[in-house]
């Protein structure tokens, strides 16, 4: 008796929530490539976000290294009106320029580490409000606070001539307004990411942002006064 009883035990399915998905795994594995990151990311993104009022679409370029030095660069259209602006910091201050802004504060010390907490999710808004958010570095804002979930495999697509792989799951949105469904299209050869697709309500209005990404680089070579602060 004793002896049925034990194989009925070892017989019995094991949770598969126990385990990461493959969906979650490949995730996982990008967010890893970010983690093991010595120095700093460069990233070259298109943005759009269909919203409720004027479209905002932008082009631009994200460098961030250690030591809390960050330098956003883009242009963008918003209801017709054209708006070129930057975020620099050089880890002691930070310069904001443009959409009718210019103003100099100090810098954020856990900036870096902001930012690069939240490059694999870009909760609710991608680069922009991460970056907004990484300016403020509230407590309950911090990346280890993001949860994602309900990771699934959400077929494949080619982009241009690359094929990729879409991981679908939620996230939560920074400001605590809810979660998002997140698609992210991976290119199957590099497992970084192409494009981003966020959708969330937002006063019982749907919201659709899109990211998609020209380049990501890991580690580039830096010159030394890509911080350097307009005076």
């Amino acid at each position: 008796m004793r002896y049925l009883l034990a194989m009925a035990l070892l017989t019995l399915p094991v949770p598969v929530s126990a385990q990461p998905n493959e969906a979650e795994k490949i995730f996982r594995a990008f967010e890893k490539k970010l983690t093991d990151a010595k120095a700093a990311y460069k990233i070259a993104f298109e943005y759009e976000g269909a919203n409720p009022g004027p479209r905002f679409k932008a082009k631009g370029e994200l460098l961030i290294a250690n030591g809390d030095q960050i330098k956003l660069t883009y242009t963008a259209t918003e209801g017709g009106i054209e708006i070129a602006g930057s975020i620099v910091s050089n880890g002691q201050k930070m310069k904001v320029e443009g959409g009718g802004k210019d103003v100099m504060a100090a810098a954020n010390p856990q900036l870096t580490k902001y930012v690069k907490g939240y490059l694999p999710y870009m909760p609710a808004g991608g680069i922009f409000v991460a970056i907004e958010a990484a300016e403020r570095g509230k407590p309950e804002d911090a990346p280890d606070k993001i949860k994602a979930t309900g990771f699934k495999l959400a077929g494949k697509e080619k982009i241009g001539n690359k094929e990729t792989q879409i991981v679908e799951f939620t996230v939560d949105r920074l400001y605590g307004n809810g979660p998002v469904q997140c698609k992210i299209w991976f290119d199957v050869k590099t497992n970084m990411p192409l494009k981003r697709v966020f959708d969330m309500k937002e006063d019982g209005m749907a919201m659709r942002l899109v990211e998609q990404y020209a380049s990501w680089e890991i580690d580039p070579k830096l010159t030394g006064d890509e911080f350097k602060l307009a005076k």
